[in-house]
């Protein structure tokens, strides 16, 4: 039952209703979530179905990166590792377009890879970073203080072990959290 009549809107509407799954880390009912904002895309002409569909393919990474840094369960390295793999591959198949602003959405993607790049390889984390860093200060300032954050978990994965750098990155979380800021 639709009663949004702008797609934009209502696909964001959608995709955000997912990702509040994910974020209170119910992978259930966010894959249900998505698949309700992929169904919602059916009525919509083909232009915009198509930034519709890619915006939630785009959110489907997002979720998984959101499962992979989730602070409030438990998860060993390695599965954390795999939610990683599995947003990356999502960031990878992203092939353009959504419902934002063009050449900013592209850098978001790349700066998404790069959080993921911090659980896998950090060192590539830190390159991809660099490259995002040099393209956001002349277009994007904005996304600056995200790649910092990039580049700073990268390095103190660099230097711990899985659990240590866990530990440590759910503390800085919960810091990051009660000042009404968001560690990624």
């Amino acid at each position: 039952m639709r009663m949004i009549d702008d797609s934009p809107l209502y696909t964001h509407f959608l995709c955000e209703r997912a990702h509040i799954e994910a974020t209170r880390g119910d992978e259930l009912l966010w894959l249900r979530k998505l698949e309700e904002a992929r169904r919602g895309t059916l009525d919509m002409n083909m232009m915009d179905r198509e930034k519709a569909l890619n915006q939630v393919d785009y959110m489907q990474g997002e979720g998984y990166k959101r499962f992979a840094f989730q602070t409030q369960k438990d998860l060993p390295i390695t599965m954390r590792e795999k939610y990683a793999r599995l947003a990356l591959s999502q960031f990878s198949q992203w092939n353009g377009a959504t419902i934002e602003l063009p050449g900013f959405e592209a850098l978001v993607v790349q700066v998404s890879k790069a959080q993921c790049l911090i659980l896998i390889d950090p060192e590539e984390a830190l390159r991809l970073a660099g490259r995002v860093q040099k393209q956001a200060e002349q277009r994007y300032p904005t996304l600056l203080d995200k790649v910092h954050r990039v580049i700073f978990l990268a390095q103190q994965r660099l230097q711990m072990s899985g659990s240590d750098f866990l530990q440590m990155f759910k503390e800085v979380s919960s810091s990051a959290y009660h000042l009404g800021k968001n560690i990624l």
